[in-house]
């Protein structure tokens, strides 16, 4: 004959162990739930910083065409201040030379 307290204790340790397997479960459930989200926050931050770089290189780039419009605003003033001068003397064949001179540089190639 079997003891009723033996298999009472039987199922009390199974469900015990049930209820561990469900705990053990849920815990490696939110584990990979969280490491996901720290895989896709990885990504997301890789992502940022590759558009950070562009925006930085784009920003070099704009840099430096703003400096060469600037050396060219100051070049071009110049030489309208070269042709006034040639103007106001009346010296003609200066004038012409001069005007030969830019048309032939790469200024306007």
């Amino acid at each position: 004959m079997t003891d009723p307290l033996t298999g009472t204790i039987f199922y009390v340790v199974r469900i015990f162990i049930c209820l561990g397997m469900v705990f053990i479960y849920f815990f490696l459930a939110r584990m990979l739930q969280k490491e996901a989200a720290t895989a896709a926050m990885m990504e997301h931050t890789r992502m940022m910083e590759e558009q950070l770089a562009l925006q930085r290189e784009q920003y070099a780039r704009m840099a430096a065409a703003i400096e060469q419009e600037k050396i060219a605003r100051h070049d071009l003033r110049h030489q309208f201040a070269v042709l006034r001068g040639y103007a106001a003397e009346g010296n003609m064949e200066k004038l012409e030379g001069y005007l030969d001179e830019l048309t032939e540089t790469s200024l306007f190639s």
